[in-house]
């Protein structure tokens, strides 16, 4: 039974660990994770900080460092999130921003939002892409607004701007198609953002075009 018990924990702990590495944290989101582990463990290495604790609903929480640090958390996770917007929106302007921009943008709302590194790199890549492409392009005629959404299990990115519509081919251009067709370049670039997302939508209505990038989370 006490090796089963091992085995099991082993196992949970590694998991965990690797759930947070894998999440973007901010400073709220490292208290949200340290308070309640010091205090987990508190309860088995300083039990006596809590014997005073007598009141029947007080009890069984600090008498147990598995309850009171998951009571802790599901506390400070609900602080913490009061006044995290969760849809933000960025303004880029043709040759006056770069891609820096969006990397700082799009770090800071993954920290605040604690979302996966590898969804946020992959809408940084698809983005920074985009907005080269538009840009050098000339595909836009003014700035580019873009609306960033996220939840627990998606990311949304949608991409408004003035003028000429980008496409996004499933296949990649041959070597035929980049030298006879004037579009190549831009199916090229539409291509790459494709490898980047998950599902892309475009549509053209009264000049003004529309982007939408979905990431499953």
């Amino acid at each position: 039974m006490g090796a089963a018990l091992i085995y099991a924990v082993s196992f949970m702990i590694v998991a965990g660990i690797q759930i947070i590495m894998s999440r973007m944290l901010d400073a709220r989101r490292i208290f949200v994770v340290g308070i309640p582990l010091i205090f987990g463990l508190s309860v088995d290495a300083l039990p006596e900080l809590y014997e005073n604790i007598h009141h029947p609903w007080l009890q069984p929480i600090f008498s147990s460092s598995l309850f009171l640090a998951t009571v802790l958390v599901i506390i400070l996770n609900l602080i913490f999130r009061m006044g995290i917007a969760q849809r933000k929106q960025l303004i880029l302007e043709p040759g006056v921003d770069s891609s820096e921009k969006i990397f700082t943008f799009m770090e800071k709302q993954g920290s605040a939002w604690g979302a996966r590194k590898e969804v946020i790199y992959r809408a940084i890549s698809a983005m920074n892409e985009f907005f080269e492409s538009v840009s050098t392009l000339g595909l836009t005629k003014g700035k580019i607004k873009a609306d960033v959404s996220f939840d627990e299990f998606n990311l949304d990115i949608d991409l408004r701007y003035d003028g000429m519509l980008m496409e996004f081919p499933t296949l990649h251009p041959t070597e035929t198609d980049l030298l006879r067709d004037e579009k190549a370049t831009i199916k090229l670039s539409g291509f790459m953002i494709t490898q980047y997302v998950d599902t892309v939508k475009s549509d053209l209505k009264d000049g003004l075009c529309r982007v939408q990038f979905h990431f499953d989370h």
